[in-house]
């Protein structure tokens, strides 16, 4: 007995008729849906990363429906909510939950801002990375024995992407709300999607090798064919090694009543510096992430006068250890991450 390769048309019929048997959202038409409610844009870029990463097997098609076809995302004249999700233009307009929210907190979990991010999936993705980045960006050093200074992420950015893509790929899209949530805490942040594991996991057991099984696996094959996430099941414990790597504290992932979240905590911050007095470092060592504060601040606690307080917080800022905010009697500092 001799194994042979199955053709592409031979393996897309048994997708097709193995998919078929599953009564999953993401295949389901979407009467009313058309090619010309797609973002061409997209769909084009779409086109150029799924050539350029080699993963498609046959040739990239360069026809949008026909592309598109060969995606599973239109058969029979209809395109499904798979292809709602991956390339409408205005995926809200056709189901209000297709939407990424960011919202940052104090310790205390009060809300400070609130974004909505919405799109094509694979946008929103790298808009939201960004996001998170931008909110909780960089710790900075002055190494001994270098002039340069060196920066590091709060977070790892393979463990951003991978959480966030885990989530899309994963997520229960019939449920209400608006789907996937990050919130950034001073420490940590966590990432939630509405949905389950499957039966019989636990949230321990995405830390070990295991089988991929995304619930919306034509949504995930387009993330993987643009190189967005692998097959292999080793997403989690890369996450766990890139965080160990930074010195962060292992994430952890947690299966409750119809969500899954993924906990990632920050990188510890390295703010010392051989340019900085005792009375600096002592004050920076002090601060808990996202701290604000102000010159008084900063005068009673170093016990010096506000002209030397402004002295020591003007080096810090050329330092890029401090960032400034406002401008006179309300000016406040933070130290940058």
């Amino acid at each position: 007995m001799r194994t042979v390769r199955a053709t592409h048309d031979q393996s897309s019929r048994l997708v097709e008729r193995s998919a078929a048997a599953l009564d999953r959202w993401e295949r389901e038409p979407l009467p009313g849906f058309g090619i010309e409610d797609c973002d061409t844009t997209e769909l084009k870029q779409a086109q150029v990363e799924i050539a350029k990463a080699g993963r498609f097997g046959i040739e990239v098609p360069e026809a949008n429906k026909e592309l598109l076809t060969k995606l599973y995302l239109y058969r029979n004249g209809q395109f499904s909510n798979a292809a709602v999700v991956l390339f409408a233009r205005e995926p809200r307009a056709w189901a209000p939950n297709l939407a990424v929210r960011i919202t940052t907190h104090t310790a205390d979990g009060e809300a400070t801002s609130d974004l909505m991010l919405e799109g094509p999936a694979v946008r929103m993705l790298r808009e939201a990375v960004a996001a998170i980045q931008q909110r909780t960006g960089l710790s900075v050093a002055f190494p001994k024995g270098q002039l340069e200074r060196v920066e590091r992420p709060a977070y790892p950015l393979y463990a951003l992407r991978e959480g966030l893509v885990n989530a899309m790929v994963h997520r229960d899209y019939e449920s209400s709300g608006v789907g996937v949530h990050v919130r950034i805490f001073p420490e940590h942040l966590v990432i939630t999607n509405p949905g389950a594991l499957p039966k019989g996991w636990k949230g321990s057991d995405l830390g070990r090798k295991h089988e991929s099984r995304p619930a919306n696996p034509d949504i995930a094959r387009v993330f993987y064919l643009r190189e967005l996430m692998d097959q292999l099941g080793l997403g989690a414990q890369r996450i766990i090694a890139e965080c160990k790597s930074l010195g962060a504290k292992a994430p952890a992932w947690k299966a409750e009543k119809g969500s899954v979240t993924l906990s990632l905590f920050s990188a510890p911050a390295v703010t010392t510096s051989p340019d900085l007095s005792p009375r600096q470092q002592n004050f920076l060592k002090s601060l808990k992430n996202g701290q604000a504060f102000k010159v008084g601040d900063y005068s009673a606690i170093a016990k010096v006068s506000e002209r030397q307080a402004r002295r020591d917080l003007a080096d810090l800022e050329k330092l890029s250890l401090l960032e400034r905010h406002g401008a006179g009697p309300s000016t406040v500092y933070r130290q940058r991450r």
